[in-house]
């Protein structure tokens, strides 16, 4: 089995290129400094990358970035620059991908925790993550020959907790959050939001 995994280099993509590998895929790792490079913030630059990667069972994007910032600080180029990465760029890797997938291939796409359990200045990272659910329950219904799309939703990362300065303990590892990834693409299902076990909302 051959995988794509999209921000390969970041820290949920590398969990999910180490737990595809543990499966005995063959992983395409994506990234703006990989041998072909992808910024999904470009739309050439998608339509390119998957030019060069023939099929595969699976598309996995953990990339885009998006503004953490109160309503208030929201200007437009906090807004633009959300929604063009993190929403519009996961919809690129899906639009672009879709011709790539094998047969019963899935795609999951990535939102976080903020679309169920939002923060103070999360605003426009919540509405992306939601937009993104909202885009998988359309896009299943034009998928042909058993594919599917999905979107993650995954907690904090105790890696990215560190990173912040805040305690580590309530989180899980970029390993344990991988495998619900690879525990997604075995499920068969589609335009299915899926969470890391013992993170579903309440």
């Amino acid at each position: 089995m051959k995988a794509i995994v999209i921000g390969a280099t970041g820290t949920i993509g590398k969990g999910i290129v180490a737990e595809l590998e543990s499966k005995g895929y063959e992983v395409i790792s994506g990234h703006r400094n990989s041998l072909v490079s992808i910024d999904i913030d470009n739309p050439e630059s998608v339509h390119d990358f998957f030019e060069s990667t023939g099929k595969v069972d699976a598309i996995i994007c953990a990339a885009g970035s998006a503004a953490f910032a109160p309503v208030s600080e929201l200007d437009e180029e906090k807004i633009q620059s959300s929604l063009n990465s993190k929403f519009a760029g996961q919809l690129r890797v899906a639009k672009y991908g879709m011709k790539n997938l094998k047969e019963n291939g899935a795609i999951i796409l990535t939102g976080g925790m903020f679309a169920y359990a939002p923060w103070p200045s999360t605003s426009i990272i919540s509405a992306v993550n939601k937009g993104l659910e909202g885009f998988a329950l359309g896009a299943t219904l034009e998928m042909e020959d058993g594919k599917r799309i999905m979107v993650a939703h995954p907690p904090l990362l105790s890696e990215t907790a560190e990173k912040m300065g805040m305690p580590t303990d309530p989180w899980p590892k970029s390993s344990e959050v991988a495998k619900s990834y690879s525990k997604a693409l075995e499920s068969g299902k589609s335009a299915d939001v899926f969470y890391v076990d013992g993170y579903e909302p309440k």
